[in-house]
């Protein structure tokens, strides 16, 4: 099984982890912003739910963990937040980096 961490549970991010966890199988990990609404919810829900209420069981943390040398981490942000990400990717233990960019 895949282990894989989504820097950033917008929507974007959450749908990629749902679909990985669920159809692929994949051991998914979560990271949403410290102290963030979307946080709360998360941990709240213990898993992604989408529209029609069917649940992701996922991992969820504020911070990616430097120590855990995930198989690939998957970055699905906005072309204006890559920049604050970027000293917290430096240091992860990841075997891959995968940028999803949205410029919208």
């Amino acid at each position: 099984m895949t282990q894989l961490t989504l820097f950033g549970a917008g929507k974007i991010g959450s749908a990629f982890a749902f679909q990985l966890a669920t159809v692929g199988g994949h051991d998914a990990t979560v990271v949403a912003r410290p102290d963030s609404a979307r946080l709360g919810q998360l941990l709240r829900d213990g898993a992604i739910v989408d529209a029609k209420g069917a649940r992701a069981s996922v991992h969820v943390v504020a911070a990616l963990d430097e120590q855990v040398p995930y198989d690939l981490v998957i970055v699905p942000l906005l072309a204006h937040q890559v920049e604050a990400v970027l000293p917290a990717l430096k240091c992860t233990a990841g075997e891959s980096l995968n940028f999803m960019i949205n410029t919208f």
